[in-house]
């Protein structure tokens, strides 16, 4: 468990081998099979996880349907950032779409981990840079691209959702109905 807990943390914290094997105890290992959640609307977000094995998608209920906000897969993380900081009801769903293998790390031994090491603290600053440029980017490409061009950007920034992930769940999160998911891919593909 060691070695892959100092994987994730490698570019930014530097520690020994005693070291890894103690803030290795901060993390839970967890398994969650193929539909089950990770964390449903309504709980709160306890821990982050850390994608080991599998892939999840993120979505909330709108008017009776779901609406998928993103995808997760191995070396990622994934929780609802809001109910995690401020301990309240997700509003958000996290549902496996493989078998999954995690690591979960709760809030207060995140906050234990700055304390130990400042270097966490530098890693969690940089990958919450990414995922806001990420999210600003994505706001963007939703009021500036109309679907066809929402598809194809979505194609190349991660080819493997289209592989992993139902036609149905990529729809929604382009925004568009499974129809009009195949018009595009036909019309791609006929290119």
């Amino acid at each position: 468990m060691e070695k892959i807990i100092s994987d994730i943390f490698k570019e930014h914290v530097t520690l020994t081998e005693t070291e890894w094997k103690y803030v290795s105890t901060y993390f839970n290992r967890k398994e969650f099979p193929k539909n089950s959640y990770l964390l449903k609307e309504g709980q709160v977000a306890f821990e982050a996880f850390r994608i080991i094995k599998g892939c999840c998608r993120v979505y909330y209920n709108f008017d009776g349907k779901e609406k998928n906000i993103g995808f997760s897969r191995e070396d990622g993380w994934e929780t609802d950032v809001e109910s995690f900081f401020y301990h309240t009801p997700s509003k958000m769903n996290i549902q496996a779409i493989e078998n999954m293998t995690v690591y979960g790390l709760t809030y207060k031994k995140k906050m234990e981990l700055f304390e130990y090491n400042r270097q966490f603290e530098t890693y969690f600053r940089v990958l919450a840079e990414k995922r806001i440029t990420f999210l600003n980017s994505l706001l963007i490409k939703r009021d500036t691209m109309n679907a066809k061009e929402r598809f194809k950007s979505f194609k190349e920034r991660q080819p493997w959702v289209f592989q992993r992930i139902s036609q149905y769940h990529i729809a929604s999160y382009l925004g568009i109905t499974p129809t009009a998911y195949s018009l595009i891919q036909k019309e791609l593909l006929q290119g």
